[in-house]
């Protein structure tokens, strides 16, 4: 299973990737174009087209650590590991946890890392905030539209340049060393060469943030980016259960990524109850 050519991810490969990636129907964050193509630079991603017809992508973990990803369900693993090898891939990543028992009995070790998992979450559940374990979440939206006026728009309906005013601000107020500006801001810049669809708030008439996410698998919907330009109480909540209303007619689940092991990230989305934490394995050749 050698590769033929092997070129840097760009836009034009977004039919292919997009239709290997809905083949697969996998709910991981990782299988979809428009997050692999935002990050193509932070993980150096490089498509392989291989001799079978199908395809593969090599890239570098945050600890600069490659791996290869394949874009099609393994059958033959000793040939994916000898791929790996040909291509000094260091492990194969991200391997869903249905793929592990054939992993498995071919003989491999699969090994997960709580930082690489996805947070998924019932649409219905986000929507209501239904529960004592989201009476926070319910008080927070309480309190913001007790403070404030808030109207939301459609994200194709408004200024690019806004928006990225939005990540600016939030940009000054984080307090991580890894950040996600550089892929927003060209999200928001390709929100309609990427199929993207989202929600703006307004406090005040002033645009204050914006979720922005698309369809992952046909139950599963994709959160890309959540950003506010100032900490006002209840914003983030407002806007998670904004959307999730949105989409309850289309989708059950809401994946919202990695926490990358921050854990102040990590913080925020366990406060919201994720109905499971969705692995993703790696396989060392």
């Amino acid at each position: 299973m050698s590769s033929l050519k092997k070129e840097p991810l760009e836009l034009i490969h977004k039919p292919l990737i997009t239709d290997a990636c809905n083949r697969l129907a996998i709910p991981l964050s990782e299988f979809n174009f428009s997050n692999l193509y935002l990050f193509r630079k932070t993980h150096a991603y490089s498509l392989l087209y291989l001799n079978t017809g199908m395809y593969a992508l090599l890239g570098k973990s945050y600890k600069e650590q490659s791996f290869l990803m394949p874009l099609f369900l393994p059958v033959e693993w000793d040939k994916i590991v000898a791929l790996a090898k040909e291509e000094k891939a260091q492990y194969i990543y991200p391997i869903p946890e249905s793929w592990v028992p054939s992993a498995e009995a071919s003989g491999y070790t699969v090994s997960f890392h709580d930082e690489d998992s996805d947070y998924l979450y019932e649409v219905e559940k986000i929507a209501t905030y239904r529960g004592r374990h989201l009476d926070g979440q319910r008080n927070a939206v309480r309190t913001l539209l007790t403070d404030h006026t808030v109207s939301t728009l459609p994200l194709h309906e408004c200024n690019q340049e806004e928006l990225i005013h939005i990540v600016h601000d939030w940009e000054r107020e984080k307090s991580s060393e890894k950040s996600d500006e550089v892929a927003c801001k060209e999200g928001i810049q390709l929100e309609a060469a990427l199929g993207f669809e989202g929600l703006v708030f307004e406090l005040g008439g002033k645009k204050a943030g914006f979720i922005i996410g698309e369809p992952l698998t046909p139950d599963t919907f994709l959160v890309h980016f959540a950003k506010t330009s100032h900490h006002v109480r209840g914003l983030y909540q407002y806007m998670y259960q904004e959307l999730a209303k949105k989409l309850t007619s289309r989708f059950k689940w809401m994946n919202w990524e990695q926490d990358l092991g921050l854990e102040t990230l990590r913080h925020a989305k366990l406060e919201y109850h994720p109905a499971a934490l969705l692995q993703k394995g790696r396989l060392v050749p």
